[in-house]
């Protein structure tokens, strides 16, 4: 379950808190995509309550995510109480924030890999994407930011305040501008 937890964070960019109230009725795996629609604020009798600064948005899940979560969801339903109002990680329950840190400090521990906080499996979905993205030709960062920004739930003001320095060509791109003035 965490295993899938921690690829399920760098595979979508999902915040912490959209992903622990995820349940099975927010994943639609015949589609791939997930529905965010709720974010932990806090936790009030074991249920989540919803961020009203929360955005609603739809983030599609690559073929290998797909299948992980299938083959997780079926060992699921096996369970005769299973319904897909479970929560996706942690049954009937919530995880709590504290277990999750405990598990990623000790598969950190384990992999012998420098180990980095939970939002910054966000920052790599991010810097991935941006590497894929430039290796594959394309170098306008403004498509780049529209497209992200629909996917993280951010306005394209925060996506270049964050991550614009991903993009090494563009001051170069300001030059070539200026050398045709001349």
């Amino acid at each position: 379950m965490y295993k899938l937890l921690f690829e399920f964070l760098f595979y979508t960019g999902a915040r912490i808190g959209e992903v622990i109230c995820l349940t099975w009725n927010d994943i639609d795996l015949e589609r791939k995509y997930v529905s965010i629609t709720k974010t932990l604020y806090k936790i009030h009798n074991n249920t989540p309550t919803s961020n009203k600064t929360a955005k609603n948005r739809q983030i599609y899940l690559n073929d290998t995510l797909v299948q992980n979560l299938a083959r997780f969801k079926a060992n699921k339903e096996c369970y005769k109480d299973f319904t897909n109002n479970w929560y996706v990680f942690g049954d009937v329950h919530t995880l709590s924030t504290t277990q999750i840190a405990r598990k990623k400090h000790q598969y950190f521990l384990k992999s012998g890999v420098h180990e980095i906080t939970i939002h910054e499996f966000r920052h790599s979905h991010v810097s991935n994407m941006v590497d894929m993205y430039l290796k594959s030709g394309n170098t306008d960062s403004s498509k780049f930011f529209i497209m992200m920004s629909q996917r993280l739930g951010h306005t394209i003001p925060v996506m270049q305040r964050t991550y614009l320095h991903l993009f090494p060509n563009t001051q170069n791109e300001i030059v070539d501008l200026l050398n045709n003035l001349s």
